[in-house]
């Protein structure tokens, strides 16, 4: 046993029994890294700005960045500023892979940028110790007073364009006289301890009413949470004639120990309220297939019935529109016209366009009104040009035609163009009315078929035919019928053909011992050829006549195209029910 043992201890001393030496072990040393709070590394530690005597903390990390343990010995704060920053010191063991925070207060005691540096000791032996700058700014007040011009929709820079801190003035500009212009004044609490604001006055109270200042209310105090601020408007709308310099000042009263009382001085200059200006023109035509046409400045202004008629109140910059209000301005469009009835335009794509449906023949006149804020009207630009269109409703096609009924709001009449067939075609195959629109005339259909531009069931009275490229040759009948009579008979006197209704009304709805006593129905026609309107008493016809019942029927007369068109007088006599086979008409 004591051979064998004695082996043993010599083949270890050797080496043991044959084996190699075994690899060295190795040990990952410590790293450290100080970071942000998102994980990024930090260099400086930024406080910002903070009221002397107030405090603030933020966090560092210290990250181990090996497997290894890291341990933090202790940290300092150093440098010429390090009074006014406080780090408890401390020890950290951090994991590998893992962080740990450190806190650092910033306590300015004194105005101005203070430095300083955060030294970290750790077992880093490439970096035992590590600095983080360290950087505020101590100030002597955490109450500040900004003022500045409301933001508008127009202009929503302008608060960040006439931003002041108090007690620097706030100009307002130029006011105008009659008008408000809000200021925005803003109170924030810089520090972390709630701030009282204890009062707003206005340092000479019966001198800023007079000249228009106002506070939103008599009692503006609040308490502002620490980093908050609390806002309120100031408002001058200075009285109508008063032309001058203004200024006032605002009292601002805190708890804030250093700046108990802000004084903000608040001017302005009121102006004139400069009178608008008022400019319209006839800017297009809008035709029933669409076409645009448009009108070349001093032009003649005529449209055909059934198009429209845009007018533009952009004349030019600022014209129409207000030197104050720009074109927050009022816009009234008013139509004109001898025949007595009443015109209106309709909106077009934004205010300052109207769009005029041009249904009756006739001549007119646009004016346009603009009225400003303070309510004062132009009717004419700078210069005194009047705000004013005139403009023509006329056909500008090869034959147009149109009949008036004024004052027979129940009764509906109808134009019949008959092609060729003569009276006896009227409700035919060639006969353009309401009910058969859809005909193809002329060589190049639809722009040479009869077109209904107008078809006015009792309204104004008004129906209107229009006609391009008619035939050489061809003749066209124009026939006025009554299509409907919705006209009560409750009530009125019977008549027949016997008895009368004397001079003043017809007999309605004529059959022996059937029609009633009403007033009657006055018809006229006018008719274009070549864009002129033709003067039927060259033929001796008077283009006026009276109707009473349904299915009466007035045949006006022919128009023979030609190179030089005639027009040739119809029947002085009316077509009563019956006297022209397939009429179709109704009393209601």
């Amino acid at each position: 046993m004591r051979s064998r043992a004695s082996i043993y201890v010599a083949l270890f001393l050797l080496g043991g029994f044959g084996c190699s030496d075994p690899d060295p072990v190795h040990r990952v040393p410590p790293k450290i890294q100080v970071e942000d709070e998102a994980e990024a590394p930090i260099e400086v530690l930024q406080f910002g700005e903070l009221p002397v005597d107030d405090s603030l903390e933020q966090s560092v990390y210290v990250r181990s960045l090996t497997a290894a343990i890291l341990e933090v010995e202790g940290v300092e704060i150093v440098g010429e500023g390090a009074e006014h920053f406080f780090v408890e010191d401390q020890t950290l063991r951090v994991a590998g892979g893992d962080r740990a925070p450190i806190t650092v207060s910033f306590r300015p005691k004194k105005v101005g940028v203070l430095k300083a540096a955060l030294v970290i000791h750790s077992n880093d032996r490439q970096q035992p110790s590590v600095e983080v700058e360290l950087t505020g700014t101590g100030i002597d007040s955490a109450i500040r007073v900004e003022g500045c011009l409301a933001a508008t929709q127009a202009d929503p820079q302008r608060c960040a364009r006439t931003l002041v801190v108090a007690p620097e003035p706030l100009d307002m500009g130029n006011v105008v006289e009659g008008t408000a212009e809000n200021a925005r004044i803003t109170v924030t609490n810089l520090g972390r301890k709630a701030l009282e604001l204890e009062s707003v006055q206005f340092e000479d109270p019966e001198q800023a009413e007079a000249w228009g200042f106002r506070l939103p209310r008599k009692d503006l105090s609040q308490t502002i949470a620490g980093l908050s601020s609390a806002g309120f408007v100031l408002t001058l709308h200075p009285p109508e004639d008063l032309i001058q310099p203004v200024e006032t000042v605002l009292v601002i009263r805190s708890s804030d120990g250093s700046q108990p009382e802000i004084r903000f001085p608040v001017k302005a200059n009121v102006v004139p309220n400069e009178p608008p200006q008022a400019c319209v023109r006839a800017r297009e035509a809008l035709t029933w297939n669409g076409e645009r046409i448009p009108f070349a400045p001093g032009a003649r202004v005529v449209v055909n019935p059934g198009d429209s008629l845009v007018f533009d109140a952009r004349v030019r910059e600022g014209c129409s529109g207000d030197p104050e209000d720009g074109e927050d301005v009022k816009l009234t469009w008013i139509v004109e016209s001898d025949d007595g009835f009443e015109y209106r335009v309709e909106p077009g794509e934004d205010d300052f366009e109207a769009v005029f449906q041009a249904d009756t023949i006739g001549s007119y006149r646009l004016r346009l009104e603009v009225e400003d804020s303070v309510g004062q009207v132009a009717t004419a630009d700078a210069e005194g040009n009047p705000a004013l269109v005139e403009f023509w409703v006329e056909p500008q096609t090869d034959i147009g035609i149109e009949i008036r009924w004024p004052g027979a709001r129940d009764v509906d009449l109808d134009i019949h163009l008959v092609r060729g067939a003569g009276v006896e075609g009227i409700f035919g195959v060639e006969d353009f009315y309401w009910d058969n629109k859809n005909l193809n005339w002329g060589a190049n259909p639809p722009l040479t078929s009869p077109r209904l531009a107008v078809d006015d069931k009792g309204a104004r009275m008004v129906e209107t035919a229009l006609l391009n490229g008619p035939e050489a040759g061809q003749i066209y009948s124009i026939l006025v019928h009554v299509q409907r009579d919705g006209r009560s008979r409750a009530g009125k006197p019977a008549c027949s053909g016997v008895a009368g209704c004397g001079a003043e009304q017809v007999c309605s709805h004529y059959e022996p011992g059937a029609g009633h006593c009403l007033d009657p129905v006055e018809a006229s026609v006018r008719l274009f050829i070549k864009g002129e309107e033709f003067d039927f008493s060259s033929v001796g016809f008077t283009p006026v006549t009276v109707l009473g019942s349904p299915c009466d029927t007035w045949y006006v007369g022919d128009v023979i195209w030609s190179a030089t068109p005639q027009f040739r007088p119809g029947s002085s006599a009316l077509f009563r029910e019956g006297q022209i086979s397939n009429a179709t008409c109704f009393q209601e």
